[in-house]
């Protein structure tokens, strides 16, 4: 990223890396669909993608929180929201909250569809009303198509890079909500092969700033 001029702030020590067993660790993945996302999409927010992402461990209780990961169509730029529960009350919110910031910066890109898999969370009657009000079109991924919603991707790299970062900074999954963030930053201010750029520069028209990040686990 540095050679292409796609940051701020990265200077480069070692251009050589030895093989890394924390990243081995977080690779465990099932074949990638061959099909790719075919919408057409000509700007940011746009339209989203929205899916709950349930990365900590299963407890007895059955009781896990999920997050709710957004994914901007256009830019790939990712935004995640932690939840105490699946429910409704959690996740509508958390999408109106995106949607009403999005209109703060971006008061001319605003949101046209939310696409989400039709889960009952997604769709409750006062949320579709919210979007109708606001002009937003609400639709579902086909059953059969799920690998066209982007996020089934990124759940994958996030949860991947988040157990990467754990095993090397020899940290237990309980810290897992951390690692989830700074898996997030990372991944919005990394070079993207379809985008050639960062998603963070596509989403807010700069490169983004690197000199204050640090190794996940460092001493503050």
């Amino acid at each position: 990223m540095v050679d292409r001029d796609l940051v701020d702030g990265m200077m480069i020590r070692q251009r050589s890396f030895d093989d890394c067993e924390a990243c081995r660790t977080g690779k465990e993945r099932k074949p990638a669909a061959k099909k790719k996302l075919g919408r057409e999409i000509e700007r940011k927010n746009q339209v989203i993608f929205a899916d709950l992402l349930f990365p900590e461990p299963k407890k007895a209780t059955g009781n896990q929180k999920p997050v709710l990961v957004i994914i901007d169509g256009y830019t790939r730029y990712t935004t995640v929201y932690p939840l105490k529960s699946k429910e409704a009350s959690e996740v509508n919110p958390a999408m109106q909250r995106y949607i009403e910031w999005t209109d703060r910066p971006f008061p001319d890109f605003d949101v046209k569809k939310v696409i989400t898999d039709g889960g009952r969370e997604f769709t409750k009657e006062k949320m579709t009303k919210w979007y109708r009000k606001k002009g937003i079109e609400s639709l579902p991924t086909l059953s059969k198509s799920s690998h066209l919603n982007p996020c089934e991707r990124v759940h994958q790299t996030l949860v991947h890079m988040l157990k990467a970062m754990l095993s090397a900074a020899g940290l237990p999954m309980s810290f897992w909500m951390h690692a989830l963030k700074m898996a997030v930053y990372v991944r919005n201010r990394s070079y993207h092969q379809t985008l050639k750029t960062t998603p963070y520069h596509m989403m807010n028209g700069k490169k983004p700033d690197m000199h204050r990040i640090k190794k996940f686990g460092s001493i503050a």
